[in-house]
């Protein structure tokens, strides 16, 4: 979570600009963020958030089985015992985003305040992000016709392509 402030607003902003802007700017912000949250800064921390930072061929979504495979082959020793701990700690001060799937399967992403949903082919596996202001309208309708307020919102489309 971003730490208290008066200007909330104004630390979405930047969170936003940051975790999409340079590699230097981000990892200025992670540290900030891993030291708000009580955390040291580690290599460990550090390369998880680069490489979820960085695009990937196909997603920016990754399993932490993922995750250790790949910084195993870019040579970094880190067991997956690391991973997992590094990912939760990371999830719990808000810098990474875990969506669970059906079987249980979990994937990571870097945090960010734009609001999106997502679709996840169950043939090849694929997630993609989207985002409908329609849907999202109408889901407060509902839950406003039902006596609340959408205080948080995931939606998951599981697809299949189309056949041709």
């Amino acid at each position: 979570m971003l730490p208290s402030t008066s200007n909330a607003a104004e630390n979405m902003r930047v969170r936003k600009t940051v975790l999409s802007g340079s590699p230097h700017s981000a990892l200025r912000y992670a540290t900030q963020q891993l030291r708000a949250a009580g955390l040291k800064v580690t290599a460990q921390r550090l390369c998880i958030l680069e490489l979820l930072r960085r695009p990937t061929e196909g997603s920016a979504h990754l399993s932490a089985e993922s995750i250790h495979d790949r910084l195993r082959q870019e040579g970094r020793a880190i067991s997956l015992a690391t991973v997992y701990r590094v990912l939760s700690q990371l999830e719990a001060c808000g810098l990474v985003a875990r969506h669970r799937f059906l079987g249980g399967h979990c994937i990571f992403e870097i945090a960010n305040t734009d609001a999106h949903d997502h679709m996840l082919d169950v043939d090849g596996g694929a997630i993609v992000e989207f985002s409908d202001p329609i849907i999202r309208l109408r889901l407060q309708d509902i839950a406003a016709a039902n006596g609340y307020d959408v205080v948080d919102q995931e939606v998951t489309l599981y697809v299949r392509a189309a056949a041709i």
